[in-house]
């Protein structure tokens, strides 16, 4: 009998051993943040945090992928170029991540980019809409559409529906946001209007500044312009040029891209931006997938409002990375090493579909991604959907 026991208890030891190794085994999958929470980063840096943590919550409240629990480390890039590059060395080096999402513009997203490129590691640009991020490398995507896309979708929709054919624009000429949104949309404007010039004016700024005096004062000039084109790479000054353009007199309607899909825009730009239209990459009245419902309760129920644009690019970004690893055949993706892993998140992102997102993408390599364009219009304090621009609705 005793014998007998020992052995039962021997088994039970060894059952309970494989049954510990084969937990400690599934670590978790681990993608790396380098939001800001701090500088002039920091507003837009929370928002895609909270809609990125949202994804990585809900996939676990379902059971992880392939048997394994998401972790989401973020490391603060703290609006600093320097601190964002050793962040992204952080998490490759140290959490061991399976892929990251990087900070929410261009220049900063530079420093983090090379080092997740050279580790054959996927980086998904969160907001910036600059058409050449795409092009930083085979390891680099993009999850909101290009300038390019957004400028002519804005155009046509100001041609065309609200028929303007004159305006002003104001652009930050140190910003490559401003810059190339400014270009294609003056190129895609002419195409639209058919016009040699519809543009009346357009005044330069530099992020920061506080006086536009010499610029609204130019601009009111012309009085028989239809809109002003406010085109600011971060959300801060966008009612700020608002409300000096109205104090000059300068009381047409006004357009912001989607820096513009911002509440400080509204709280601090009030009656300045009241029917103000913008283009943006997300409206809750205007759902596309059913995550998208899902997504819009559950981040009202744990933040207590609703989420926009950029609460739902942080969403995509890290959904989309779970949806390519769930994409993998699973006994495949426990076979494999962090390294092959790494390469099979970027090639399945490049080979299929992306539809269980709030808007649906395609990928192809070294291009921003095929999406629609929403438009939506301050009304009342509120930013309601206007409607939805379909690629094929504005392409060339």
């Amino acid at each position: 009998m005793k014998k007998r026991a020992f052995s039962i208890l021997f088994i039970t030891f060894l059952l309970v051993a494989q049954f510990s190794i084969f937990t400690l085994a599934a670590d978790p999958i681990t993608i790396g943040g380098t939001s800001s929470m701090v500088g002039i980063l920091g507003s837009i840096g929370e928002m895609v945090l909270r809609g990125a943590q949202l994804a990585v919550d809900m996939a676990n409240e379902k059971g992880g992928i392939h048997g394994q629990e998401i972790d989401y480390t973020n490391i603060d890039g703290q609006s600093n170029q320097t601190v964002i590059s050793n962040a992204a060395i952080r998490l490759i080096e140290e959490e061991n991540v399976i892929a990251g999402i990087g900070p929410v513009d261009i220049n900063y997203l530079s420093a983090a980019a090379p080092i997740f490129e050279n580790n054959k590691t996927v980086l998904m640009d969160p907001t910036a809409t600059t058409p050449s991020i795409a092009e930083m490398g085979d390891y680099i995507f993009m999850t909101p559409f290009g300038d390019d896309a957004q400028a002519r979708a804005l155009a046509k929709y100001v041609a065309e529906d609200l028929g303007f054919d004159n305006i002003a624009i104001i652009k930050d000429v140190n910003a490559d946001y401003s810059i190339t949104l400014a270009e294609h949309f003056i190129e895609a404007f002419k195409e639209f209007t058919g016009k040699e010039n519809p543009i009346a004016v357009e005044e330069n700024y530099q992020t920061g500044d506080q006086d536009y005096t010499a610029q609204m004062t130019r601009i009111r000039q012309f009085k028989d312009i239809d809109a002003l084109f406010i085109i600011p790479p971060l959300p801060q000054d966008a009612p700020v040029i608002a409300n000096q353009a109205r104090r000059f007199g300068i009381n047409v309607p006004i357009i912001y891209p989607d820096a513009g899909d911002f509440d400080e825009v509204i709280d601090i730009g009030g009656d300045s931006v009241e029917g103000a239209y913008i283009s943006s990459h997300f409206a809750v009245e205007e759902a596309m997938t059913d995550i998208a419902n899902e997504f819009v309760e559950k981040f009202e129920a744990e933040h207590g409002y609703t989420p926009g644009g950029f609460e739902g690019l942080g969403f995509d970004s890290a959904q989309i990375i779970l949806e390519a690893i769930r994409k993998i055949d699973a006994e495949e993706w426990k076979s494999m090493n962090l390294a092959e892993q790494r390469v099979a998140v970027q090639q399945s992102l490049i080979n299929n579909e992306f539809n269980n997102l709030i808007v649906p993408i395609k990928y192809e390599p070294n291009l921003p991604p095929t999406k629609p364009v929403v438009i939506k219009q301050i009304k009342n304090g509120e930013r309601v959907f206007i409607k939805t621009m379909w690629p094929e609705d504005f392409e060339k």
